[in-house]
């Protein structure tokens, strides 16, 4: 583990650079953040571009503009703000409803509830999820414009989002999911629920981008470190996180990533390795069939967004462990289960050239906007630009949309 300031030597191996500031890696006058899911002198490279007006990707950038001015009248939120009441009784545990669970009709109280999988019951707004996603996608928007422009509107806001979640001993959440995926009559928690902090990830990697903007004290960054860490050991020994990432589907590859982004974060390069040579029996093994379908993800009523989603995961892991020199990209087993086969068994489809025959719950209405940056990643993972120019072929997916699309400026093209 290192303190504040220190930076693991695997940064300097993976960027080539010199030498490190409390803020991020420094080489001439530009700040390389301390990322993982994208290469900093990149990302550092768009911002001096954007500040000096020579903008290569201007729908991005007026679209991130757009959504940081909302965003900075959005929030603060706190676990404590919860209308549910914490089975603990301890308004600071985080409690995340399980969504797809329906009070039970052939019983007076409705207990114990049953589930109707993809069918979001609004009970869940009295608890944390909801307020968890809202707060990191405003949290990642601020950052990112703070990191991008300089805006001390959007850095100092962005500081107090974290501060007040993570920090504040009076709203912050306690480090630990004993209570994620809360079912009245089932389950006080369960090891499921700890897919919901998915969103960790990319607030994690955007916590660095605000760390190298000069907008976040000392005391926040400690006090959200110190939270991660202790957010991580718990993940990593407790009965539910255990659970968690024996998980065939989804709920492991979240866990992972969550996992890895917080050990490279605090330098606990022993975990993230770990986990990293893991992937390809656990993960890719497990969970990918010879043909690239995703079994356990297709079963669902959500079929395409859940192997949408779990195959972007999966891309963020061999991104992750891609900096600890494992390569998960080209692995393949002996019956042919990789990465690759997974992006072509579902291609077509989201291209538009064949028919998706697996359940969509709400009818099929096209790939989704996750599909610009699952391009983009296999297009730097597998060095074939043939994947960025699909993006504009993309079913449903509108060619403003690709070029408004965060991925231009955290993953830019070469």
């Amino acid at each position: 583990m290192v303190s504040n300031g220190q930076v693991p030597e695997i940064n300097f191996r993976r960027f080539g650079l010199l030498f490190a500031t409390p803020g991020g890696l420094q080489t001439g006058m530009q700040t390389i953040p301390r990322i993982f899911l994208a290469d900093g002198a990149d990302v550092a490279r768009v911002r001096a571009s954007l500040r000096a007006g020579d903008v290569a990707c201007p729908k991005a950038a007026d679209r991130l503009e757009s959504e940081a001015a909302e965003a900075v009248g959005l929030g603060p939120w706190s676990v404590v703000d919860k209308k549910g009441s914490a089975p603990s009784g301890d308004p600071h545990d985080f409690v995340g409803f399980a969504a797809y669970w329906w009070p039970n009709p052939e019983t007076p109280d409705g207990l114990p509830y049953v589930p109707r999988d993809g069918v979001v019951n609004p009970e869940q707004e009295n608890f944390d999820g909801t307020a968890i996603r809202a707060m990191a996608a405003a949290f990642n928007t601020l950052a990112t414009h703070a990191y991008f422009t300089g805006s001390e509107v959007s850095g100092r806001r962005a500081a107090l989002v974290l501060e007040k979640w993570f920090v504040d001993p009076d709203t912050r959440m306690n480090s630990h999911l004993e209570y994620g995926g809360f079912t009245p009559g089932v389950w006080n928690g369960t090891g499921w629920g700890i897919v919901g902090t998915h969103v960790l990830v990319w607030l994690v990697e955007s916590v660095a981008l605000l760390d190298s903007s000069s907008f976040l004290s000392a005391s926040v960054h400690d006090g959200f470190m110190k939270w991660i860490d202790a957010y991580l050991d718990w993940l990593l020994t407790s009965d539910h996180g255990r659970f968690e990432a024996d998980r065939p589907n989804n709920h492991s590859t979240a866990y992972d990533a969550q996992v890895m982004m917080m050990a490279l974060h605090l330098g606990r390069e022993e975990v993230a390795r770990k986990v990293a040579e893991e992937i390809a029996y656990r993960r890719i093994g497990i969970q990918l069939e010879h043909n690239g379908q995703q079994p356990w993800e297709v079963a669902r009523t959500k079929s395409w967004a859940y192997s949408s989603g779990n195959l972007l995961i999966l891309m963020h892991l061999a991104d992750l462990a891609a900096g600890l020199g494992v390569d998960i990209w080209n692995y393949a087993t002996a019956d042919g289960r990789c990465l690759r086969r997974s992006l072509d068994y579902m291609l077509l489809a989201a291209l538009g050239r064949e028919k998706w025959l697996w359940p969509v719950i709400d009818g099929w209405t096209g790939a989704g906007e996750s599909w610009v940056e699952i391009l983009r990643r296999a297009s730097r993972g597998w060095k074939d630009r043939a994947f960025d120019a699909l993006a504009s072929e993309l079913d449903g997916v509108e060619e403003t949309q690709v070029r408004a699309s965060r991925i231009q400026l955290i993953c830019p093209l070469d």
